[in-house]
């Protein structure tokens, strides 16, 4: 089933479901600048929401209003001296906390959310409870990426099939197999034992924080601007963007180039615009909270995201809800979130390409405009969170089904 077969009228809410999540990233988040802990809480706060009972297994949990009276949550502090008995304790953990919660009130359906943490699903073995795995997205170490990125030795390369073994377990097991989009098959190492299991399911995006309308504390608008959200990595282009910017400086003298995130790079693009005589057209803003990024999608005509292989970007379906226009690479999740009418596409590394793409944009306000509006509707009718969780919930209910 694709993406675009799921997109029919959302499914009867149906009764509320017990469910047990086992969250494998360091933080659930719903304010914290995490991806990963960001997009669990999304899903979670809006199955609450729906009435759900919803046990949640974190490492740590930072809110700012905390949880509704639906949701608990246990978090289990990282105590072990690596990574290996780290998640041997948590899984022993999940175990212990589903028996407890299964000799209780049940459990309707088990989630292992985003990050599918490998192996750790495999806590649940033998439990009678159906397991959902997912939101997978894909990888980076299998997508385009910088020469060199992706040689690897002979020890590496038996790591890669051992992961790919432990993969293939997890997703045997499980009744439902949620990828964020069809790049993250390369998460799926045994296609054809998965392929009846598979569903995709895009992540949420909140509305009114991201939306096209001027708040309060928003920065001042920046015209001809280009917005660059993320970290300031190799993988991440920033590089290609800034040659690429330098190129449309020369036509538009006005354009500027905006910087949200910090990281190893950071010294040496600061280096690279003032060789390229762009430094006076180029803002370092650094890491910033959730408001702060929504502000500067609001400040700019565009977001450019020029990553070697970007496994989804999130930060791509925030620049949507927020009415603008998407530069993207075409490889990666990123050409399965946007289409044609809201966003131009380049090649990984490109320069050239990259520039005529920021070019076209900047150098037509209505052509942005028109660019952002189609990408807002599109991020209402796909990326909503009462959008997403119906679809979650469909998800839970065949799943549940299967295992009858």
């Amino acid at each position: 089933m694709t993406l675009h077969e799921q997109t029919g009228p959302p499914a009867p809410n149906g009764p509320p479901l017990r469910i047990f999540v086992v969250h494998g990233s360091p933080y659930l988040t719903d304010h914290f600048f995490h991806g990963d802990g960001l997009v669990a809480w999304g899903f979670i706060a809006e199955l609450a929401r729906r009435g759900h009972v919803i046990h949640v297994l974190t490492e740590r949990a930072n809110l700012l209003a905390g949880p509704p009276p639906n949701v608990t949550i246990v978090e289990y502090p990282w105590a072990e001296p690596n990574d290996l008995f780290h998640y041997a304790a948590y899984m022993w953990k999940a175990r212990r906390y589903y028996r407890r919660l299964a000799a209780g009130a049940g459990v309707d359906v088990v989630h292992q959310m985003n990050p599918v943490v490998r192996g750790l699903s495999l806590a649940l073995l033998g439990t009678p409870s159906p397991v959902v795995l997912g939101t997978y997205v894909g990888d980076w170490h299998q997508s385009m990426a910088p020469p060199g990125f992706r040689r690897r030795n002979a020890v590496q390369r038996a790591l890669t099939l051992l992961r790919a073994v432990i993969d293939g377990l997890q997703q045997h097991a499980a009744a439902a197999v949620v990828l964020a989009t069809p790049h993250a098959l390369v998460r799926v190492p045994f296609k054809r034992d998965t392929r009846s299991r598979i569903r995709y399911l895009h992540h949420g995006v909140d509305l009114e924080l991201f939306n096209p309308e001027a708040m309060p504390g928003d920065p001042g608008v920046r015209p001809q601007s280009v917005l660059y959200v993320g970290g300031l990595d190799v993988r991440k282009g920033v590089m290609t963007l800034v040659e690429a910017f330098a190129r449309v400086v020369a036509d538009l003298p006005q354009a500027r180039l905006v910087l949200v995130g910090d990281g190893d790079w950071e010294d040496a693009m600061k280096r690279r615009v003032a060789e390229l005589g762009v430094a006076d057209r180029t803002e370092f803003a650094g890491r910033c909270d959730r408001r702060a990024v929504a502000g500067w999608m609001r400040a700019c005509t565009l977001l450019c995201a020029p990553s070697f292989g970007e496994p989804y970007g999130q930060n791509v379906v925030e620049a949507m809800a927020s009415g603008r226009p998407v530069v993207l690479t075409t490889e990666g999740g990123h050409p399965h979130l946007a289409d044609g009418n809201g966003s131009l596409s380049f090649r990984p590394g490109d320069v050239e390409e990259l520039a005529a793409a920021l070019r076209t944009i900047l150098a037509s306000s209505e052509l942005a405009e028109r660019m952002g509006r189609a990408n807002r509707a599109t991020a209402e009718r796909r990326h909503s969170w009462p959008r997403v969780t119906d679809e979650l919930e469909r998800i839970y209910r065949d799943a549940i089904r299967s295992q009858r």
